[in-house]
């Protein structure tokens, strides 16, 4: 390399080095302490701090692995910053954030803070820094489109709980938690209570808890409880999991009617036995009808909804209860449209798909296609 060609890559290299040094100086007139605003289970990590200032942020699990280093990034007008973690990693208790505006540093380590929807025994549950407070915002139903909020108290020990009378929790129900730092940093940590579904004549069990939370799950001849398979599965960063009924030889086995499915990993009442569900559909007359049969544990309640071939469109739906039987009638033709309702022209070659909810929260679903 000529020497003039080396001195400049010498006065680039000095140049880049002095920049993120440089920077803030100018755009930190107006400066503000660094804080985080973290959601947990997430790649992304978020904050404020000086307006347009550059910063520099290096992200470490808790036993000091590179999760995420931003050598130079820029807050915008407001002050507001975001790195994200690509591939993705995602943030967990123990994790450390650290981040740099000129000579300014701050390290926030994120604290024990857990959510645990405990539909069994009706209790939101978890922990937090000792002392501290976490608000705490859930569904106070499967089908509610607003949230109810409660301020709760960490004890000595870390443990908060919150139950309310005469509310059941179903498998379902979303919930979160606040809690905010004695510097203004904010972390959000979300959950729902577990549930999972059967699919009547398929291995497939789906559902949502925990994220990480390993899903063990049985099914038992209900007479003789001689086990017919098992499934494992592990929720994702969503919380979503699915898995496959299998036998001993690894070989696929399909829900049937009258098995007890049994998830005590998932819950504690997750434990039942799968009942009967009927439907069909009329062309003609645009009209569904079937049952949910109760074996024990059957709320009454239908949701059926009209999927399209192909690229699997609802085009429609209807929510409702059956007769004293589990028997139920629709009629798709109806034109008042509403949260439990979608009117549809049902065509040969779509599939009607039953859910039949149970009392615990958990689903039976059955699949038919129309002739």
């Amino acid at each position: 390399m000529a020497t003039g060609t080396r001195r400049l890559a010498l006065v680039a290299t000095v140049i880049a080095g002095s920049l993120l040094a440089l920077m803030p100086v100018a755009a930190s007139a107006a400066t503000r302490p660094i804080t985080f605003d973290l959601y947990m289970d997430s790649n992304c990590i978020n904050g404020r701090l000086s307006d347009d200032a550059a910063f520099k942020v290096v992200w470490r699990d808790g036993a000091g692995v590179l999760k995420l280093k931003e050598v130079a990034h820029m807050a915008g007008s407001s002050g507001h910053w975001s790195a994200c973690a690509d591939p993705v990693r995602l943030l967990a208790v123990g994790d450390r954030i650290k981040v740099t505006v000129g000579a300014i540093v701050r390290t926030f380590v994120i604290p024990k803070l857990t959510l645990n929807v405990d539909r069994a025994a009706n209790v939101f549950k978890g922990k937090a820094p000792s002392g501290s407070a976490v608000h705490l915002s859930y569904q106070p139903g499967i089908f509610a489109d607003y949230t109810v909020g409660k301020t709760v108290q960490a004890d000595a020990k870390g443990r908060w709980s919150y139950r309310k009378a005469g509310l059941d929790i179903w498998g379902g129900i979303y919930a979160d938690i606040r809690w905010n730092s004695p510097k203004n940093d904010q972390i959000s940590l979300y959950s729902v209570a577990p549930v999972l579904t059967a699919t009547i004549g398929s291995p497939r069990i789906t559902g949502s808890t925990r994220s990480g939370t390993t899903v063990k799950a049985k099914l038992l001849n209900a007479a003789t409880m001689a086990l017919r398979a098992r499934a494992t599965g592990v929720a994702g960063g969503n919380g979503e999991f699915s898995m496959r009924m299998r036998d001993t030889a690894g070989n696929p086995v399909p829900v049937k009617v009258g098995n007890r499915l049994r998830a005590l990993s998932l819950a504690e009442d997750a434990d039942w036995i799968v009942p009967g569900a009927e439907v069909s559909a009329n062309v003609a007359t645009d009209t569904v009808t079937g049952r949910c049969h109760d074996a024990g544990t059957s709320d009454g309640l239908y949701w059926v909804r009209i999927i399209a071939p192909g690229d699997g469109e609802w085009r429609g739906h209807a929510i409702g209860y059956g007769d004293a039987n589990g028997d139920f009638e629709i009629d798709f033709t109806e034109v008042a449209p509403s949260p439990f309702y979608k009117p549809a022209d049902v065509q040969p070659g779509d599939t009607i798909q039953l859910m039949c909810l149970q009392t615990t929260g958990d689903w039976v679903e059955l699949r038919r296609q129309v002739p």
